[in-house]
């Protein structure tokens, strides 16, 4: 008697009847034994259970989903058992669905662009795509296929697609509540405007001792201390005014006429304008204290072409 057996099932997912019974009375059991092998595919396409297989298709289709166990059947070479997908293309590509591997999931491919797409294709609602853009390492969040958010590295973009900061944001923005910051604030010669300030200071840099020419450079800080020694005489600029706008630095000096030094606006050998004084252009012997220490303000009010100078404390002492 040859029958078709349902002790090893092997395939639960497809249903091929077997072959009829050579003997009449043997039907019963024929038919009770394939009874039981479609109902077990039923259940399987109920439950949906794919087949773990060990083989790759040697001519997938697009769109063929299979279960590799990533050892025997590895199409990416990954080693990583899961839920694969045959995607359409020249050539065609598996993608890994579902990665299975120490808790993790993944989407992956062999080559080109992934994408993970949330749409639930009703007029007028939002579509959220995952777009990893295979020629950048990058992943971009769309919604309504408009890049919103960009991850490149340790790096955020915010309707910036190339982020070179840890976040950078292309746009206005606004927070509601308190902004903390634990950090400096780069302006890059940017409008801060309508600021309310509360326990306000600026930074005080060390010019340090001059005997010759220098520049007092405005990008080192708004407020600087000096010192003149050697008695020389030489030009002093002021320079790296913003241009078009309105620019100040206080000095506080030591000794600043104890040298005949000429100020200028821009560079020492620039060329550029004297610095004007109350009484007309003078030197620092005639206006400052040779021993002593003076606050001394320069301002341009055309961006560094022009600059003011106010001598607001001669020899200042506390006696």
């Amino acid at each position: 008697m040859t029958i078709n057996s349902d002790k090893v099932v092997r395939s639960v997912t497809r249903y091929e009847p077997g072959p009829l019974p050579l003997n009449q009375e043997d039907l019963g059991i024929y038919v009770n034994n394939e009874f039981k092998r479609l109902g077990d595919v039923l259940f399987n396409q109920a439950t949906f259970i794919l087949e773990r297989t060990n083989t790759v298709p040697a001519r997938p289709r697009a769109g063929d989903i299979r279960y590799f166990d990533g050892t025997n059947a590895d199409p990416l070479g990954s080693g990583v058992e899961g839920l694969y997908l045959f995607r359409k293309g020249d050539p065609g590509a598996w993608v890994n669905l579902l990665a299975l591997d120490a808790g993790t999931v993944e989407i992956s491919g062999t080559s080109g662009d992934l994408v993970l797409e949330i749409d639930n294709n009703v007029a007028n609602s939002a579509n959220l795509k995952i777009r990893c853009d295979a020629s950048s390492p990058r992943a971009d969040f769309y919604v309504d296929d408009q890049v919103h958010i960009t991850l490149k590295g340790q790096r955020v973009g915010i309707l910036d697609t190339s982020p070179t900061y840890t976040l950078d944001v292309f746009g206005d923005g606004r927070f509601v509540q308190q902004l903390t910051v634990d950090a400096g604030i780069a302006c890059a010669d940017t409008v801060v405007s309508r600021p309310r300030f509360t326990d306000y200071s600026e930074t005080v840099s060390a010019a340090g001792t001059k005997t010759a020419a220098f520049n007092i450079d405005l990008e080192d800080g708004n407020v600087q201390t000096l010192t003149l020694s050697g008695g020389g005489t030489f030009n002093i600029g002021i320079t790296n005014a913003l241009s078009s706008h309105s620019n100040s630095v206080t000095i506080l000096g030591t000794n600043l006429g104890s040298c005949t030094a000429t100020f200028y606006a821009g560079a020492h050998d620039g060329g550029g304008n004297k610095v004007y004084w109350a009484d007309g252009d003078d030197t620092s012997n005639n206006l400052m204290t040779s021993s002593g220490t003076d606050v001394v303000t320069f301002t341009t009010f055309d961006g560094g072409t022009t600059f003011y100078g106010f001598v607001a404390g001669k020899g200042m002492t506390n006696s």
